[in-house]
């Protein structure tokens, strides 16, 4: 009988590098971070995706606004759709649904984020 060399599973990066290059302190955290968020959001619902992909682009690209946070930057509903994997009709849907809910407001073409309400509507019913 003829046995196989064991081999010892490599990772595809291993610390301190990305595609054979070095990288810097601090790149490596933000990728980890957003890998593994997305990671964990792929096996969750469109609502969940959709309520944590919202709540992120309040903490990066918001503003404190009078009635949340207001997201200065316009983004379609087809471009909230493929970052989250779902269609624009659901997304759509799920938007309207949140606007009755109160969790956000329009203001003209940018979103006011009510991003408290969101937060407990994720943890009440996960999303």
């Amino acid at each position: 009988m003829c046995s196989q060399p064991r081999v010892a599973p490599t990772l595809p990066n291993p610390p301190g590098r990305v595609n054979g290059k070095s990288r810097k302190p601090g790149d490596s955290d933000r990728l980890f971070v957003a890998e593994r968020d997305l990671a964990a959001l792929s096996r969750t619902w469109t609502r969940r995706r959709l309520v944590h992909l919202l709540l992120k682009l309040a903490e990066n690209l918001g503003e404190p606004d009078a009635e949340g946070t207001l997201i200065r930057v316009p983004i379609t509903h087809e471009t909230l759709a493929n970052m989250i994997g779902a269609s624009r009709v659901r997304v759509t849907s799920m938007l309207s649904q949140f606007q009755r809910e109160g969790l956000l407001t329009r203001q003209g073409r940018f979103m006011v984020v009510r991003t408290g309400p969101l937060r407990a509507a994720l943890a009440r019913h996960g999303g």
